[in-house]
């Protein structure tokens, strides 16, 4: 295949400072020789925090982008920053394609089949259903061409991975490279250092992204297909030793996900999952559906799951260096 164009970057750093305030950072920070580095530099306040204790103040230190000249400033500064901790990051890759339309068939090509460990279901939201900090809105429009935003975990997790198509932000957003972006998101300083061992900015020098990348993707991600088949037996009540035409069954399934709207596994597992809290709180008579849908262990909805192919575009990277 062609060698594809993609870059790993740091997309999204934050920096808590316990009991600082917005206008100390301001005086004790040279922001504006740093802003030259990064695409955005602010300071916010914790309101959270402080909501519970008045008398105590803390900020945090929001870099969009920053450049490996910043990492390397910030890093042989850090007396300046005194007390603080990494409590945000958000590992990125940009594979770059030829158009939107290939963008966006290599997104829905990577949401078909992925799958997380331990994760019931992935989920498909849309920009306009999206509700961002005013803030960091500005390059959203101006960034994405794709409505769909997959996202495999819950975004209040300490880890999870974000996927969609946008114009590459390693690019100034006028020169509009479309690409898929794909990025992991860490929060809490316990769980970055438990998942990538950074601790300190110095750290970050050292990081290798693409290999901390992947090293986060074999751990937790996973390429699954449906096996209509074996769903199709499921759905037509066969038992494992009973003869049915594969042909009939592989039908059935692929009739049940359509008018589902399932196309892939995540979203048949996420199916089952709905259906089995609908059924523990219905009140009156279980139909037959719905008892063998209560009863089903999850040890055999992944037998609904074939392993298959990781798409050639993350296989190549993998086994690839960075360009």
């Amino acid at each position: 295949m062609k060698s594809p164009k993609y870059k790993f970057y740091i997309d999204y750093l934050k920096l808590y400072f316990p009991g600082k305030t917005r206008k100390q950072l301001k005086k004790s920070l040279p922001l504006s020789v740093w802003r030259s580095y990064a695409d955005r530099i602010y300071i916010a306040y914790n309101r959270n925090k402080q909501y519970y204790n008045r008398s105590y103040e803390s900020s945090t230190l929001l870099i969009i982008r920053p450049s490996d000249k910043l990492l390397q400033m910030l890093a042989t500064n850090e007396h300046l920053l005194g007390t603080y901790y990494i409590s945000y990051i958000e590992i990125a890759l940009d594979i770059l394609t030829a158009s939107e339309a290939a963008a966006e068939t290599m997104l829905k090509r990577i949401a078909k089949t992925m799958t997380r460990r331990y994760v019931s279901e992935h989920k498909l939201f849309q920009a306009s259903d999206l509700k961002y900090d005013k803030r960091d809105s500005s390059e959203r429009p101006e960034r994405l061409f794709s409505d769909n935003t997959y996202y495999w975990g819950s975004r209040k997790n300490a880890l999870h991975l974000a996927v969609y198509a946008a114009y590459s932000k390693v690019y100034p957003p006028e020169q509009k490279i479309p690409s898929v972006h794909l990025e992991w998101r860490i929060r809490h300083a316990s769980e970055i250092r438990k998942k990538t061992g950074v601790d300190e900015l110095r750290d970050l020098l050292a990081l290798d992204l693409k290999t901390m990348f992947f090293s986060l993707f074999h751990a937790s991600m996973r390429f699954n297909s449906i096996n209509h088949e074996k769903h199709g037996r499921f759905l037509l009540n066969a038992k494992h030793k009973l003869k049915i035409d594969p042909a009939k069954a592989a039908e059935a399934s692929h009739d049940f996900c359509s008018a589902q709207g399932i196309q892939s596994f995540a979203q048949l597992r996420n199916f089952y999952k709905q259906e089995r809290k609908r059924i523990s709180r219905k009140i009156g008579n279980w139909s037959s559906w719905e008892r063998r849908v209560r009863d089903m262990s999850n040890y055999y909805l992944i037998t609904f799951a074939d392993e298959t192919d990781t798409p050639k575009i993350l296989a190549f990277l993998m086994l690839n260096d960075s360009i």
